[in-house]
């Protein structure tokens, strides 16, 4: 316990650090280390602790010092709400808006006992945690008031907003997952969320799962939740790693089986916090004795790559099994790519003829012709069996086949915009990415697939754009539940594989020249970068190194 804590104070105060180079807050704050994050929460821990208002304090020192109280959100900003007047300290709304920026703001003070504070913000996090890059940054001004209450200035007026430089909430707040069923309630289909790490964020998480997905995730998952669902208390309690969540009347409605499903929500969200193991349903106080269903958060079950070179497949492991069944069937078709399926039981090449469909077990081997566009891009298979295709060209559809090689599905729609680089559709097929050229800029749209009740794709939902400020050139690939990988380049620097969060952030990997292609397991997984010379390297720490020559494709199973 003490080696973690050590642990956890060197990352605060290095982010302390961090602050007074580039972007520092007015005013300093100490870093406390309350307990051990493993341990029962019961007060908040794990915070910078910024001031209480120091007496005789002027405007500008109040205004420093509540700015500055936004590192503090412990106890619902206890510390900030000291700076404001009674009135405003019991209505003021921290959590509604957080703007994230690179500089600190500017505070401006007039004679009239009122102040503006401009702030350059490159991202903001609304209330339900949802992150939004703002591509370009906005500078926001903000308007406040001063008043004197017992001898003493207090801020009288102030939005409901609170301002961080990146450093800070990068040690303040964390993404979590929200998991919603597909439509057909065999999947969880995870949404990123961003809120701080405290004992309220339990209550945070639940909150935004019955508020349901965002726009354009909604048509593709359902929360097994009424919609008119709230909290009967405004809290999730954690007795002995247990959450208690006390629904109100409204889910007395729900069958045996939505009360299973309900549960499998909330414990896939609730036990990615560490004090958290399982999860007990209530509905106004009386405990539900509710059956577990079993589920599984994340279908990256393969952890070793397979890889297509001039002479066949190959899995990337020391005790891989042939694939002499995938090699004959790639040598008959010519394929230089290919999509395969989680189990390994159908193949998807790409080759002069268009994608050729072939079964690794049972009947025949030979490849069907499903596909013989010119300009097909890689195929994809997704775990409901159905094979994607599409062309490279603006006019080309994207078209859906079954296991027996029938068209059952195609759209064109948005996708007629820009050129079609590449594709990549999540593990457990509820999301698709898109790489796609226009004339001014090559971009990454992500969206939903809505499918009927037995899984058949029905349309493509509302995109949205992901990466904005970003300069992607090739490859597009899911590398985790909720994170792509693109090649983006660098004006006079070598391209560099680019890791970039659905509702989050980006991360930027060592720089490696000629790629063409990235692929991974996870973000604490290996990365593969395929070079356009057909050279295979390995991310090892910072440098990629050389681990196979003549490699065509590679790809990871599902």
């Amino acid at each position: 316990m003490r080696a973690r804590s050590f642990k956890i104070l060197a990352l605060l105060l290095l982010a302390s650090l961090t602050l007074s180079s580039c972007a520092k807050l007015p005013t300093g704050s100490e870093v406390r280390v309350g307990s051990d994050i493993q341990s029962e929460l019961s007060t908040d821990y794990l915070y910078y602790s910024p001031s209480d208002p120091i007496e005789g304090a002027g405007q500008q020192t109040i205004m420093d010092g509540f700015l500055n109280a936004a590192t503090g959100p412990q106890n619902d900003y206890e510390v900030a709400r000291k700076y404001l007047s009674e009135d405003l300290a019991s209505k003021w709304n921290p959590s509604a808006e957080l703007l994230v920026g690179d500089s600190r703001p500017v505070i401006n003070l007039s004679e009239l006992n009122d102040a503006t504070v401009t702030f350059k913000a490159a991202a903001r996090v609304d209330e339900l945690g949802r992150y939004q890059q703002l591509v370009p940054s906005i500078t926001r001004t903000m308007k406040f008031a001063f008043v004197e209450e017992n001898g003493e200035w207090r801020i009288s007026e102030a939005p409901d907003t609170t301002v961080l430089v990146r450093p800070v909430f990068d040690v303040l707040f964390k993404n979590y997952s929200l998991f919603f069923y597909d439509n057909q309630e065999r999947y969880l289909i995870p949404e990123t969320r961003w809120f701080a790490t405290r004992v309220a964020t339990s209550t945070k998480l639940v909150s935004a799962l019955l508020a349901g997905p965002e726009f354009w995730l909604a048509d593709a998952v359902q929360s097994s939740f009424p919609s008119d669902t709230k909290l009967a208390l405004d809290s999730v309690l954690v007795q002995d790693g247990v959450a208690i969540v006390d629904l109100d009347a409204s889910a007395n409605s729900t069958t045996i089986s939505q009360r299973q499903r309900m549960l499998v929500q909330l414990t896939a969200t609730l036990t990615q916090l560490p004090n958290v193991f399982s999860v007990q349903i209530r509905i106004e106080g009386v405990p539900q004795n509710i059956a577990n269903l079993p589920y599984q958060v994340s279908l990256a079950n393969n952890p070793d790559p397979i890889v297509l070179s001039t002479e066949g497949f190959r899995q990337l492991s020391t005790d891989a099994m042939p694939m002499t069944r995938a090699s004959e069937a790639a040598l008959a078709w010519g394929a230089y790519d290919f999509g395969i399926n989680n189990q390994q039981t159908l193949l998807a090449l790409s080759g002069p003829r268009g994608v050729g469909l072939t079964r690794l077990v049972g009947g025949k081997a030979d490849p069907i012709a499903i596909d013989s566009r010119a300009g097909l891009l890689a195929p994809e298979i997704d775990p409901q069996g159905y094979i994607w295709t599409l062309g490279a060209s603006n006019d080309s559809a994207l078209l859906a086949f079954n296991s027996s090689g029938e068209q059952r599905f195609a759209t064109l729609g948005w996708l007629a915009q820009g050129e079609h680089l590449a594709f990549s559709i999540s593990r457990e097929g509820g999301r698709i990415a898109f790489l796609m050229r226009f004339e001014d800029s090559v971009r990454i749209y992500v969206a939903a697939i809505v499918r009927d009740e037995n899984g058949e794709p029905v349309s493509i939902a509302t995109p949205i754009r992901v990466g904005a400020s970003e300069r992607p050139v090739s490859s597009i690939s899911w590398i985790g539940d909720t994170t792509v990988a693109t090649i983006a380049e660098s004006v006079g620097s070598p391209n560099y594989p680019l890791y970039l969060q659905i509702g989050g952030q980006s991360k930027r990997l060592s720089p490696v020249a000629d790629a063409k292609s990235i692929v991974s397991n996870g973000l604490s997984s290996a990365a593969y970068s395929l070079e356009s010379n057909q050279d295979l390297r390995l991310l090892r720490s910072l440098t990629w190194i050389n681990i196979a020559k003549d490699i065509l494709a590679i790809h990871f199973a599902g």
